[in-house]
């Protein structure tokens, strides 16, 4: 399966566009995360993403190397330091083969 990508509206800026789009997951996340292209959000080239977070609990990251887009969430670790326990939290990619079906987002894209 894939990701849901929605366009909603496209905006001239210049010699470039921005883009508008609403991402939903699916049932079976990939680790890596869900590819994202050009293409699919109308452009020719992506320059930056800027994805609405969080939303609904989760944060996406635009990976460019790999024209990926990931699904993280906070992700708490407790540990016992000199008999006290030391909670630290972090954003850490969701789970291979998790649902993602309720994991919504906007985001902004522009490029050319």
């Amino acid at each position: 399966m894939s990701m849901n990508v929605k366009l909603i509206r496209k905006i001239k800026f210049g010699n470039a566009f921005g883009v508008v789009a609403e991402l939903t997951g699916d049932t079976s996340y990939a680790t890596g995360g869900y590819g994202l292209t050009a293409k699919q959000l109308g452009l020719n080239v992506i320059e930056n993403v800027l994805p609405q977070s969080p939303a609904g609990g989760k944060f996406w990251e635009y990976d460019f190397a790999n024209k990926k887009i990931k699904v993280l969430e906070l992700a708490t670790t407790a540990e016992l330091v000199e008999e006290v326990t030391v909670y630290t939290t972090a954003l850490a990619e969701v789970a291979d083969k998790s649902d993602q079906s309720e994991s919504v987002t906007k985001i902004v894209a522009f490029g050319w």
